[in-house]
C-alpha cells in the first residue's frame, strides 16, 4: 500500500473513534448515564440477561461495582 493510502485510512479510523466517542456522550447524557454505563448496559443488550456475578467475570469488575452500575441504569 501505498503511503498516502495509509495516511488517509488512518485520518478515517480517527476520525470515526472521534465520531464514536461523540455518539456515546450524546446517547448518554439523553438516557441520564454515564458513558461507561452505556456501554456496559450496550453489552447487556447483546449478551442478555445475566447476573451481577456474571456480569463482573465477564468485565473484570467487582461485583459492587456491578451492583452500583444496576442501580443506576434501574
Amino acid at each position: 500500500m501505498d503511503n498516502d493510502v495509509i495516511k488517509r485510512i488512518r485520518k478515517l479510523n480517527q476520525q470515526h473513534s472521534y465520531t464514536s466517542i461523540q455518539m456515546h456522550e450524546v446517547i448518554s447524557r439523553k438516557l441520564c448515564i454515564s458513558g461507561n454505563g452505556h456501554k456496559y448496559l450496550r453489552f447487556l443488550i447483546e449478551k442478555g440477561p445475566m447476573t451481577a456475578g456474571e456480569l463482573a467475570n465477564l468485565t473484570g469488575l467487582t461485583t459492587g461495582a456491578v451492583r452500583g452500575l444496576i442501580d443506576r441504569l434501574e
